[in-house]
């Protein structure tokens, strides 16, 4: 039996209840997951302190905003290891999670790629988290998407799209075995490039 170690104020509780019902996930695989995402990002106290030390003259500001992205760096990189995102899946495709990817154009010269993406199940399995060099856009042709980008959630449903800043940390979950989106990656980049993708 797994031990509990948070009490959740009533606020938050009817909160995640809504989400619940919004997402169909369940509230504590909710809550680890907005929690995750929190605790992932650097400490606010520890920046205000860097800030202080660089005010006070005990560091110059370079030094500390170099401090900055050098901790940026080691999360985002702590993000990517540890897990495989995507492993070989049937056919031409590629699985993570509740998640199946398939590549479907790619442009001679590099500037974008076209991946298809849907549900290959029903378990509401995220992909695991992960950060990459390319701008990407996800247009949800059916059913919904629960996105989470650098601490913010977002619930896409059909029709809807949005970009996802190259750099971000970020995961989505299917909400459903009818997902079906389209990804565009600018540029495209080197996950599928051994996939067979087609340069039609």
């Amino acid at each position: 039996m797994a031990k509990k170690h948070l009490v959740l104020d009533h606020d938050v509780y009817l909160r995640l209840q809504k989400r619940k019902k919004a997402t169909g996930i369940a509230q504590q695989s909710l809550g680890n997951m907005i929690l995750r995402s929190v605790l992932s990002q650097p400490n606010l106290l520890i920046e205000v302190v860097g800030r202080k030390l660089a005010d006070s003259g005990a560091i110059q500001l370079e030094e500390y905003n170099e401090a900055v992205l050098s901790a940026i760096r080691d999360i985002r990189q702590a993000a990517t290891e540890g897990s495989t995102l995507l492993e070989t899946g049937p056919g031409n495709t590629l699985v993570s999670g509740s998640w199946e990817v398939r590549p479907l154009y790619r442009s001679p010269d590099g500037s974008f790629q076209v991946v298809e993406v849907g549900a290959r199940n029903a378990r509401k399995k995220p992909i695991a988290y992960h950060v990459h060099s390319e701008d990407e856009y996800m247009l949800v042709l059916s059913g919904s998407v629960l996105l989470e980008d650098t601490g913010r959630h977002m619930l896409l449903d059909s029709g809807s799209c949005c970009r996802i800043q190259r750099g971000s940390i970020h995961s989505a979950v299917p909400l459903g075995e009818d997902v079906q989106a389209l990804t565009t990656f600018v540029p495209a980049g080197p996950l599928f490039s051994q996939s067979g993708a087609t340069d039609r």
